[in-house]
């Protein structure tokens, strides 16, 4: 059959006006775009897309039902409980949501590469059968509880693979999309995210985010709390082998944006820098009253010197006469950024951001 006419064939069926002998061959066609593709989807992630499927079908089943007593057909009440809607009249319901679903499903679990790439950004870390799939398909964040008490905050249109139970010497999640983690500590089992372009993520306990960017297709970790090694994983095999690039180690309120096309790393600072919390559990951040951020003709060395050790940052001046002015002034209610400029204008200096560095110059 050629491609036109089978075009041709699904257009009646989405009608609802084909043979029973062309309706076999609609559905003998979703058949095997699930089971025979290239995609090698395993039997959970078929599993998935056909829940997806028979829940959009029974959807819109029941809509469709609704209208038709909306629009006065007449029903009656002993044949209403027990009503079977024909299946010639669900033939259109059917075929969009096969289409629906399992373009859907398509884009869960699609192995990159088949637009231009190399055979080696198709392989990614191989995902263990046995492990759990969580799919947030809603435009809420969903927050998922490992067995570790690790809390993941799975965003819209992401997919996280995980154990129910970690029993091996280290906690090995996959993620398709973005997420925020706060990792449970454990020095005895490292905890490991596997990402697209074999990407890897790996920490003892801590707060990260990663998100990645579809668009410019980048993959970007920010760090919150704590500390995490990022680095790309080139596995050769089914097995998890291969040389890994050079690793890169963040600690709280820097980033790194992974370019899956170069394959090169850039790191940075996040959007929005915050202090570490001060001892004794004080709350801390732009809206908290924080003592260190208050200064009484202090020079300038010294209070960039506060400043590199609340934020885990290096913040300096660009000369000994620079740091040698005065400060005098309450920042303690404002963000990193606001903080500095209040602190250029008094002193009279710019600031730039280097990469890691934030360095203070004189106008």
């Amino acid at each position: 059959m050629s491609q036109s006419t089978f075009d041709s064939l699904l257009q009646k069926y989405l009608a609802g006006n084909c043979t029973p002998e062309e309706e076999k061959i609609i559905l003998e066609w979703y058949e095997k775009l699930i089971d025979q593709s290239d995609l090698n989807l395993s039997e959970a992630e078929r599993n998935t897309i056909e829940a997806r499927l028979w829940a959009s079908i029974r959807t819109n089943t029941t809509d469709v039902e609704e209208e038709v007593v909306s629009e006065g057909v007449s029903v009656d009440p002993d044949e209403q409980q027990g009503r079977v809607v024909p299946f010639r009249r669900r033939l259109g319901w059917v075929a969009a949501a096969i289409v629906l679903v399992v373009a859907a499903g398509i884009a869960f679990f699609y192995r990159k590469g088949h637009s231009g790439s190399s055979p080696e950004r198709m392989v990614l870390v191989p995902e263990p059968d046995a492990y759990a799939q969580e799919v947030n398909a809603t435009l809420k964040e969903s927050r998922i509880v490992l067995s570790d008490s690790t809390v993941i905050l799975l965003q819209p249109n992401a997919t996280l693979r995980y154990p129910r139970r970690f029993d091996g010497a280290t906690r090995e999640v996959y993620l398709s999309g973005s997420a925020f983690f706060q990792v449970k500590h454990d020095p005895a089992k490292h905890f490991i995210v596997y990402t697209g372009d074999q990407l890897t993520t790996e920490v003892l306990g801590t707060s990260f985010q990663i998100i990645h960017h579809k668009a410019t297709d980048k993959i970007e970790v920010q760090v919150i709390t704590g500390k995490v090694c990022v680095y790309q994983q080139h596995v050769q095999s089914e097995e998890k082998t291969g040389e890994a690039t050079a690793r890169i180690i963040l600690t709280p309120n820097k980033k790194v944006v992974f370019n899956a096309v170069t394959h090169s790393f850039v790191t940075g600072l996040v959007d929005e820098p915050q202090p570490a919390p001060q001892s004794g559990d004080v709350k801390a951040g732009p809206e908290a009253s924080d003592n260190r951020f208050v200064f009484e003709d202090e020079p300038l060395e010294k209070v960039l010197q506060v400043m590199s050790k609340a934020y885990n940052l290096d913040i300096t001046a660009e000369s000994e006469k620079l740091g040698r002015l005065h400060f005098t002034g309450n920042i303690s209610k404002y963000d990193l950024y606001r903080q500095l400029e209040i602190i250029c204008r008094s002193t009279k200096c710019t600031y730039e951001v280097n990469g890691e560095k934030i360095v203070l110059r004189k106008k």
